[in-house]
C-alpha cells in the first residue's frame, strides 16, 4: 500500500490464480512449501523502490476472500492501527465474516533508518 492505495504484487499458487480457472475454489492449492519434491519456490522483483510509509501485506485467501479490499486498505490506514494492531483488526473482520479457512497476516511497514 502506498499513499492510500493498495496494490497488489503477486497471485496465489492456487488452481484458482494460477490455474486460470476463475471457478475452481480458491483453497485448491497448486505449490506449497513442504508440499513434496514437485514444490517450487517463486520469487517476484519488485520494481519500485521502497518508500517510507510503504505498507507491504502478506496474506492468504483466508483474509482477502472475506475482507473486501478497500476495507483492507481502510483498516490498514488508521493510525492507531500500525504493525501488530493492522493485522489483528484484520483477522477479527476477517472472522466476523466468516472465517472459514486459514487467515495468515503479515504487515510490514517500511520506516526511514535511524542513525
Amino acid at each position: 500500500m502506498r499513499d492510500g492505495g493498495l496494490r497488489r504484487l503477486t497471485i496465489d499458487h492456487s488452481l484458482r490464480e494460477s490455474g486460470g480457472n476463475s471457478d475452481a475454489p480458491s483453497n485448491i492449492i497448486i505449490n506449497a512449501l513442504g508440499g513434496g519434491e514437485s514444490a517450487f519456490i517463486e520469487f517476484e522483483e519488485i520494481e519500485q523502490p521502497f518508500l517510507k510509509g510503504d505498507i507491504y501485506l502478506l496474506s492468504f485467501d483466508g483474509l482477502h476472500d472475506l475482507v473486501a479490499p478497500d476495507v483492507i486498505s481502510d483498516t490498514l490506514m488508521l493510525p492507531q492501527t500500525e504493525g501488530f494492531e493492522a493485522a489483528e483488526k484484520l483477522l477479527a473482520l476477517a472472522k466476523e465474516n466468516g472465517g472459514l479457512d486459514n487467515i495468515s497476516i503479515i504487515t510490514v511497514k517500511i520506516e526511514e533508518k535511524e542513525e
